[in-house]
């Protein structure tokens, strides 16, 4: 048994960034009595997103951004916005508006997520009980020393495919964790 294991917990800025984006696509989609809106609920028709396949292109982002996670965990912060420009611009039309729908997003993004109500909540609603019982599950099954869980404030819609593990990187929805948190550790058991 491992006695240096360690669980590193937080909430992604570059992936709940394209959760963000995700969320204001499906509630335009979305009509009528019957709609689930999903936050942010705002008019996304400025930020020109790419019309060419976009749930494709999301998923090719998602697993970008996910693989130079894994690689390097310091890559995942509050001015990845900037440092991952191209990749994320692959969402947007490739033009000056779709540049300035990009830049208006992240700013949208980072005043929520980059302030107390965005990404520190997010890790707040994780209590100690919570993580202890994880530490408690996992401890037997990994013999590295750190397992990272990055916490989406909300599903991953547009990726149609278990969230699988990229080397020592598991992705979880806060709502996995709270509703569904036996099958959420077998799944990240499994790898």
């Amino acid at each position: 048994m491992n006695s240096s294991f360690t669980i590193e917990l937080r909430a992604s800025y570059a992936l709940n960034y394209l959760i963000y984006v995700q969320n204001a696509v499906l509630n335009k989609r979305e009509t009528g009595s019957e709609r689930n809106s999903k936050f942010p609920y705002l008019n996304c028709d400025d930020w020109h997103l790419t019309d060419d396949n976009f749930e494709h292109v999301f998923t090719e982002v998602w697993e970008d951004m996910l693989g130079k996670i894994a690689l390097n965990p310091q890559s995942d912060h509050n001015g990845v916005g900037e440092t991952e420009r191209k990749v994320y611009l692959r969402l947007f039309k490739p033009d000056r508006e779709g540049e300035l729908g990009f830049v208006e997003s992240w700013q949208s993004f980072n005043a929520w997520f980059g302030g107390y109500w965005g990404h520190y909540a997010i890790e707040s609603l994780i209590d100690n009980t919570l993580i202890n019982e994880m530490y408690t599950k996992l401890r037997p099954h990994f013999q590295s020393n750190k397992l990272s869980i990055l916490v989406l404030y909300d599903e991953p819609t547009f990726i149609h495919k278990e969230l699988k593990a990229l080397q020592h990187v598991n992705v979880v929805s806060f709502h996995q964790l709270r509703h569904a948190f036996d099958q959420t550790i077998e799944r990240i058991i499994r790898g």
